[in-house]
C-alpha cells in the first residue's frame, strides 16, 4: 500500500496471494518525479533503489544488517542531535558491483523516545540527518493506518478465503475509509476519521444531512432510551 503523506489518503493498493514478494510488485507502482518515498526493509533492492533515482525519486530505507559497504566520506554531526554519524558510502556486494551502484547516504541516530538505534540509507543528499531520520520516523503512519482498519472496519476475520473474496472486502474496507478521510476534507471538521465513522453509524437512521451532522451549531435532543436510563438510576 502506498500513504500519501498530505493527508494521510491512501494512493494506491495492490492485493495479491500471501506467499508474493513485495518486491514482484513494484513494477506496477508509478510516482512522479520529485516524490519521498519512505519504504520497509522490505523493498530493499539496490539495483530497485538505483531505478527510482534514475527517474527522480528520493527514497528513505532501512538496510539489512548483513548490508557491506565502505565509506567514501564522513560529515560532522551535531552534538545532542541524537545522529551518531553521517557518512557517504558506496556498497561492495558482488551483486552492487555488477550494477554498478551509485553511492548512497548512511545516517545513524538514536530514538529520543525509545533509546534504540537506528540506520537509515537515502539518495538524498541535501537534507540533514535529523530530517532523514524524521522522514523514516513518519512511516509509522501507515502502520496506524492498518491498526485502524483492522479496528474499525472488522477485517480481522474474512467472510471468503479465495483469492476475490479477500481481494473485494479489503477494497470495500479501503473504500470506506476513503469515505470517512474524504468527508473529513470537505466538510473541514475537527473530527478525527473514527469518530465520524461512529457518529454516522449511531445516526444512520437520523433524518439528518452528513453536513448537519458533522457541524452542530447546538445539542442534539436526548436519545430517549438514555434518558430512561438516566431517570432509572
Amino acid at each position: 500500500m502506498g500513504l500519501d503523506h498530505e493527508g494521510l489518503i491512501l494512493a494506491f493498493a495492490e492485493v495479491t496471494e500471501g506467499f508474493t514478494s513485495e518486491m514482484e510488485t513494484v513494477d506496477t507502482f508509478r510516482f512522479p518525479p520529485g516524490s519521498v518515498l519512505v519504504l520497509d526493509r522490505e523493498y530493499n533492492s539496490y539495483a530497485w533503489h538505483k531505478q527510482l533515482t534514475d527517474r527522480g525519486l528520493f527514497w528513505v530505507t532501512r538496510p539489512h544488517k548483513n548490508m557491506l559497504f565502505e565509506v567514501v566520506e564522513s560529515y560532522p554531526v551535531k552534538a545532542g542531535s541524537g545522529v551518531i554519524s553521517d557518512q557517504i558510502v558506496r556498497l561492495t556486494s558482488v551483486r552492487a558491483r555488477k550494477h554498478q551502484l551509485d553511492p548512497i547516504r548512511r545516517v545513524e541516530s538514536i530514538d529520543e523516545d525509545t533509546g534504540k538505534r537506528y540506520v537509515f540509507i537515502t539518495n538524498q543528499m541535501q537534507w540533514s540527518a535529523k530530517t532523514v531520520a524524521e522522514i523514516y520516523k513518519s512511516r509509522w503512519e501507515i502502520e496506524l493506518f492498518f491498526k485502524w482498519i483492522k479496528q474499525n472496519l472488522k477485517i480481522r476475520a474474512f467472510l471468503g478465503h479465495s483469492l476475490n473474496a479477500v481481494a473485494a472486502q479489503v477494497f470495500v474496507a479501503l473504500c470506506v475509509y476513503l469515505l470517512m478521510a474524504y468527508l473529513k476534507f470537505v466538510s473541514r471538521s475537527g473530527y478525527s476519521v473514527q469518530t465520524i465513522l461512529r457518529l454516522l453509524q449511531m445516526k444512520l437512521f437520523a433524518r439528518r444531512s452528513i453536513e448537519q451532522l458533522l457541524h452542530r451549531k447546538q445539542a442534539d435532543p436526548p436519545d430517549p432510551q438514555t434518558a430512561f436510563s438516566l431517570r432509572a438510576a
